[in-house]
């Protein structure tokens, strides 16, 4: 936030002269609640579906994954991750690989299974658009998985 409070182009993109500061934002985000977020998350799916009209892909690719992020002291939703050996997030990501566009993204605690809800943050995606070859690890390997895709008529392959 501290660096585009000073960036020239973001506040010309933004028309404006004043930058929210970090906890201004943290602030509002914290106040957002379930409606707020999933408006937002079908927001960024129609903004993708418009900008996809000005680039020549065929199929998209989404990449799916989790990752871990380190907390320290005692942040919200933080929990240890004996894979990581550490205390922090596990979010999960769907990014297609050709645009970098983020399809979507969740903040789950520590503890949580890689695949854990992706069944429910695909739905999204496989209700939005069409011709998806899905990549995952092997961590994604289900049978839950594998039918929600293939029921939607849409591909995927996981490295095993």
């Amino acid at each position: 936030c501290q660096e585009l409070k000073k960036d020239a182009y973001f506040k010309q993109l933004l028309e404006t002269e004043q930058v929210a500061s970090q906890p201004t934002l943290s602030r509002f985000f914290s106040r957002a609640t379930e409606e707020t977020v999933e408006a937002l998350r079908q927001l960024n799916l129609e903004l993708i579906q418009i900008f996809l009209q000005f680039h020549q892909v065929d199929n998209l690719i989404i990449d799916v994954d989790s990752t871990h992020f380190t907390t320290y002291g005692k942040q919200e939703g933080s929990d240890y991750n004996a894979h990581y050996c550490a205390t922090g997030y596990h979010p999960l990501y769907a990014f297609e690989s050709q645009t970098g566009y983020c399809f979507n993204a969740q903040l789950r605690p520590g503890n949580r299974y890689c695949s854990d809800g992706a069944v429910e943050f695909f739905r999204p995606i496989l209700e939005g658009f069409n011709r998806l070859l899905f990549r995952m690890d092997s961590g994604f390997a289900s049978p839950q998985i594998y039918n929600s895709i293939e029921e939607s008529g849409e591909s995927y392959l996981i490295k095993l």
